[in-house]
């Protein structure tokens, strides 16, 4: 598991001592998806933690000064020839707890360092600029990675978002799950 370095009401963080990197986190009272490796999903309800995968590509934090929230991007890194799937997280403070906002399963497809430069946040706080890179190994060990959504490369890619009100939200017609695989 490694040395634990950040514990606060909500969050644990673990580190490999030697590397620095971070080996498991822990999420308290936040209902995430595991990693699709696995065909069992948990989820963390009435406060029982949620262990996500020990693979992290990157763990980032904003904080959206108009919504008074914080903004968390997680990458389950898995191995660098698979999928990546990233996890949007959102708290008012930053120990937590954390609720999903969204789960994007095979984003870039192998999207890592996902983040939410401060800078690129609107005045009113629900329209941002989703900054990462991807698609680094995209043909090893058979793997057919796609650029999902489209842009996504191996250099800096940026993805307008826009957060939607539930009524907003409700009059949007379903989208696929991946653009790449039409």
């Amino acid at each position: 598991m490694g040395k634990l370095l950040i514990e606060q009401p909500g969050l644990r963080v673990h580190a490999d001592p030697e590397t620095g990197g971070i080996t498991q986190i822990t999420i308290y009272g936040t209902p995430l998806p595991s990693s699709t490796d696995s065909a069992e999903t948990k989820t963390a309800v009435n406060d029982q933690p949620l262990r996500l995968p020990q693979e992290h590509a990157s763990v980032t934090m904003t904080y959206n000064a108009p919504l008074t929230e914080y903004l968390m991007c997680v990458t389950d890194g898995g191995n660098t020839s698979a999928y990546f799937n990233t996890y949007i997280l959102e708290s008012d403070r930053i120990t937590g707890p954390f609720k999903l906002v969204q789960h994007l399963e095979h984003f870039g497809e192998q999207a890592y360092f996902v983040n939410i430069p401060r800078k690129f946040i609107s005045a009113d706080g629900r329209t941002f600029w989703l900054c990462y890179t991807a698609n680094f190994a995209s043909n090893w060990n058979g793997m057919k990675i796609r650029s999902n959504p489209p842009g996504s490369q191996y250099g800096m890619c940026l993805q307008e978002v826009r957060l939607l009100a539930p009524k907003e939200a409700a009059n949007l017609p379903r989208m696929p799950t991946s653009v790449a695989a039409r």
